[in-house]
């Protein structure tokens, strides 16, 4: 199997899970779908790295918010609050997304939910952090499962 039939393999596996249509990449290599709501999910397959990554945009951040600044550095560590991602916010838009390359190909005979547990623990964390960005618009989510918080030295 080639990487991008690999790579659409892992979409109709996420499509069925999401019960949603039918997911494709465009001529970009890109997949855009709504995740809850009020976020946004974009998978794109880069056939350089063979891998797929994801991201999830969990909203704005108020850079003049610098408890919250230090709240996302703290949970970027270690992967503390990312669902095993990393975080980061775009200087132009000011978007908090979390990121994960998911290299290819994925065994779905042996593990058919691999790739949707990763995008499962991605959209936990941003659920998480969307409720911090904008408290007063969400209710409270816990912290993402699995979460150990931060190694001490």
């Amino acid at each position: 199997m080639t990487i991008p039939e690999s790579a659409q393999a892992v979409l109709d596996r996420l499509a069925e899970t999401l019960q949603c249509g039918p997911l494709a990449f465009d001529k970009n290599n890109r997949v855009e779908l709504g995740v809850d709501e009020d976020m946004g999910a974009i998978i794109y397959l880069s056939e350089e790295t063979q891998g797929l990554v994801i991201s999830v945009i969990a909203g704005r951040v108020d850079d003049n918010d610098a408890d919250l600044l230090f709240d996302l550095l703290c949970g970027n560590y270690m992967w503390g609050f990312t669902g095993g991602g990393n975080m980061g916010i775009d200087r132009e838009t000011s978007l908090l997304s979390i990121h994960r390359v998911v290299e290819l190909p994925l065994d779905l005979v042996a593990d058919p939910t691999v790739f949707e547990d990763v995008f499962a623990a991605l959209a936990g964390a941003a659920r998480y952090w969307r409720a911090r960005l904008n408290p007063e618009a969400t209710a409270t989510v816990p912290a993402p499962s699995g979460s150990t918080g931060m190694i001490r030295i």
